[in-house]
């Protein structure tokens, strides 16, 4: 299906704008906190100022609800809940978008700012941007490019955390009989084998402290396309598309904040950066051809993708003033830190073929072979190859459902192939090794860099297949006031990516492998009525139904995967636990079944695999019981 934007009249120039508000409110209607005095009684019934038997433990408690009472008396009642949130944070967008041309070059240009701000004070988000699109025709050939940028900054707010308002206590004020925020709210005594004392530091103390808490993101992308119509029904073309994405999280802290009372080093300078990079290439041949009740369309597609990933990130200490808030000015790592960060490569190439073909609108038929290569897996596995065939049956077209006029759609299809994926890191098919690792850090033989082994490769590491099968009918009916689907279908996961638990000895605890086959099969039903569709006035009313019921089995386990049994039936003692099984689903809980506890002996009695009652839990008496 091919969709073209109407034209502007030619040599003319459209304008457009669009804008709007968002409004943020707080709702805070849900919670029901007490006010001082409520809070206060409180206390008073629960038993807080009551005197205590302990050893070392003061009776001078009344003195304590004295000075609260106190506190109550003069009016302090304050509402913690409102101080960190607006009453409220209003927004705005707006989107500019101007067009012209005429039927040999088009262009397009569009700018947009929108401006967030959120209910928690000192919070907001902007985000602007722009794009431009060219497009030019001479005779078969079209050229297009669209190119875009935006940049985001999101600023949190310097209150911290909504959730650390909600304990504070109501007869305690923020401020001071100056007006100045206090650092430390109160301090209080407790027992816990001694008698120790805990000072609650003020939220609002840091709040109002120089800061910084920030994100800002840069993305520019760039897609060319060229199409040619080599001859009727049979088209060339290429895409081409660049990405690149820089990001950018700083988080300040001043010296005075009470996160560094006892520290030597205070005040503190987070600053990560992410530097991404990526290509994506496509080259199609496509045939279309229409012959009467016939119609066919071939494919082949070339593909080539590379992603980088490139993130670094420093955390100094030691800051002489506040309002030094650039991360040069720190004195220093802090003690055993260093500059972290990461730079990851991926890459494929892939090849694609496709049929369809449709017979009298009546009998469909897809099929389709893909062959992809990729970084990630091992290097003796790199290639995995995909397929597919469908058919399909338009009941509804037949001569003999003409008259039926209840029914506007009626299909049945059918599918079979296979599918793969990546869903692991890059490198993990390698093994890796680390020269700025701390288990080595400072150490050298003869002015020479250490190095440890990071991870533990896999060579012959290869891609997850899913044999998929899939029958199914759609129906339309009642004027499509009445629509739905039905599927069973069956998955064979084969080849399926686990961690191995390995012994520590080898320097991992794990590694990837390839592990079995895992079936899922099952039913879905999906329903929708439509019970008000108004034309006019653009109004409809829709209810919907979904059912679906799924059974997993492990089909086939390797030898690996049954060491991995044996290591946690010799780990796990006196709880559920995980084991995988063939013809069972692979989340089931294996348990000891327990007859409760023996109120002569206190042991707990557990039945063994023969029936019989035993007092001791054993992994040789491990039955399945449910699935998670």
């Amino acid at each position: 299906m091919v969709i073209e934007t109407v034209l502007p009249k030619a040599g003319k120039l459209q304008l457009s704008y669009n804008g709007s508000a968002n409004f943020e409110i707080a709702d805070l209607s849900d919670y029901n906190l007490m006010n001082a005095e409520e809070k206060l009684e409180y206390e008073v019934r629960s038993g807080l100022y009551e005197k205590s038997s302990k050893p070392g433990w003061t009776d001078d408690k009344l003195d304590a609800y004295n000075r609260i009472l106190k506190l109550v008396k003069e009016g302090n009642d304050v509402d913690w809940l409102s101080i960190p949130v607006r009453e409220l944070g209003v927004g705005h967008k707006h989107t500019v978008m101007a067009e012209g041309g005429n039927e040999s070059f088009r262009y397009a240009f569009d700018l947009f700012y929108s401006n967030k701000v959120g209910v928690m004070k000192g919070s907001k988000r902007d985000n602007y941007g722009g794009g431009i699109r060219l497009q030019y025709n001479l005779k078969n050939l079209k050229f297009s490019n669209y190119a875009s940028f935006d940049h985001l900054k999101s600023v949190n707010s310097p209150y911290g955390s909504f959730s650390s308002y909600l304990y504070y206590n109501p007869y305690y004020n923020p401020y001071d009989e100056n007006g100045n925020v206090k650092k430390v709210l109160y301090s209080y005594e407790y027992y816990d084998r001694g008698i120790t004392s805990k000072t609650m530091y003020n939220e609002l103390y840091n709040a109002v402290l120089p800061s910084k808490n920030q994100q800002t993101s840069n993305n520019f992308l760039n897609n060319f396309s060229i199409e040619y119509d080599i001859i009727q029904g049979l088209k060339l073309k290429a895409n081409l598309s660049l990405s690149v994405d820089n990001g950018k999280t700083d988080v300040y802290k001043s010296y005075e904040n009470t996160e560094f009372l006892d520290k030597e080093k205070k005040g503190s300078y987070a600053q990560s950066t992410s530097n991404d990079f990526s290509y994506d290439i496509n080259v199609i041949l496509s045939y279309f051809k229409s012959l009467k009740k016939h119609f066919i369309n071939l494919g082949f597609v070339y593909n080539l993708q590379e992603k980088q990933y490139d993130n670094t990130s420093i955390y100094v200490v030691g800051f002489p003033n506040a309002n030094m808030d650039h991360v040069s000015i720190g004195s220093g790592y802090q003690e055993g830190a260093k500059p972290g960060g990461s730079f990851d490569v991926t890459r494929l190439v892939g090849f694609v073929g496709n049929l369809g073909y449709t017979y009298d609108n009546r009998f469909l038929l897809d099929a389709s072979v893909r062959s992809d290569g990729s970084s990630i897996y091992g290097s003796n596995n790199r290639w995995g190859t995909f397929w597919s065939v469908g058919v399909g049956y338009n009941i509804h077209n037949e001569k003999f459902m003409k008259d039926w006029g209840v029914i506007n759609l009626l299909k049945i299809r059918g599918s079979i192939g296979t599918t793969g994926g990546q869903n692991f890191s890059p490198y993990q098919a390698m093994a890796m090794y680390s020269y700025n690792d701390s288990r080595i850090n400072t150490i050298s033989y003869s002015g020479y860099l250490g190095a440890i082994m990071k991870a533990f490769g896999n060579k012959n590491l290869k891609w997850q297949k899913v044999e998929k099968q899939n029958v199914g009918l759609d129906f339309e009916i009642f004027h499509s006031r009445l629509t739905g689907s039905f599927n069973v279908y069956r998955d064979l996961s084969k080849d399926v990516l686990i961690d191995v638990s390995i012994a520590p000895s080898l320097g991992f605890s794990s590694y990837k492998e390839n592990l079995g086959e895992v079936e899922n099969s099952g039913v879905e039903l999906s329903l929708k009525g439509t019970v008000l569709r108004d034309v006019k006035r653009e109004l409809n009313w829709d209810i919907f139904f979904n059912l679906a019921h799924n059974k997993n089995k492990v089909k086939k386990i390797n030898k690996a995967l049954t060491a991995f049994n044996a290591d946690q039936d010799s780990k796990v003692e006196n709880k559920p636990m995980i084991r995988y099984k063939e013809g069972l689903s692979q989340n089931t809980i294996w348990v000891n079944e327990s007859l409760g506890i023996d109120p002569a002996t206190g042991d707990e009695i557990f039945l063994d695999m023969n029936g019989n009652k035993v007092n001791k839990w054993d992994s040789k008496n491990y039955k399945p019981w449910g699935s998670s």
